[in-house]
């Protein structure tokens, strides 16, 4: 894991600090927007390759950012897959914005066996380097393989509002 640093002496090159530092935020601004955008896996944004693109594209040839293909290859080399518990995670999280204890059923897998029941079984796809698995095809591009199986499960649980 690389931890970086960022660390500045505002005023000692030939700009003032104020100038400075009003460059500095504007660009770690306009980074940090490039960043969230990169990594959103809930919306799309126009000339920007990102985890929404790849999910929408199941089976799909996906031009990514750099910074985006770099890091699904980190996370394949460490063998991390739960990148591929998305559907739970989008569903898990609705339990935060509940209101009060009664709402909590429709997402608790502790309370709903047939919400347990739907984790276990998108828990067992995404262990399964033949049910779901990025392939990565150089040059940026990417291909989220789906195994047919997966896709129709996926199909029939939306259907049935489950995401």
């Amino acid at each position: 894991m690389k931890i970086l640093f960022f660390l500045y002496e505002l005023g000692a090159g030939e700009m003032s600090a104020v100038s400075e530092n009003k460059l500095i935020k504007n660009l770690y601004t306009e980074l940090a927007v490039n960043a969230y955008e990169i990594f959103d896996a809930d919306y799309t944004y126009a000339d920007t390759g990102n985890v929404r693109s790849i999910n929408q594209s199941p089976n799909e040839t996906v031009t990514v950012e750099h910074a985006l293909y770099e890091a699904l290859e980190l996370i394949q080399e460490c063998g991390d897959r739960s990148i591929y518990l998305g559907p739970v995670y989008q569903l898990y999280g609705s339990l935060f914005f509940c209101e009060d204890d009664s709402q909590t059923v429709d997402y608790d897998p502790y309370q709903n066996s047939e919400i347990a029941a739907y984790y276990a079984e998108i828990a067992a796809y995404a262990g399964d380097k033949d049910s779901v698995e990025i392939k990565f095809l150089g040059d940026d591009q990417v291909c989220l393989f789906v195994s047919e199986e997966y896709l129709a499960f996926a199909e029939e649980k939306r259907n049935h509002g489950f995401y």
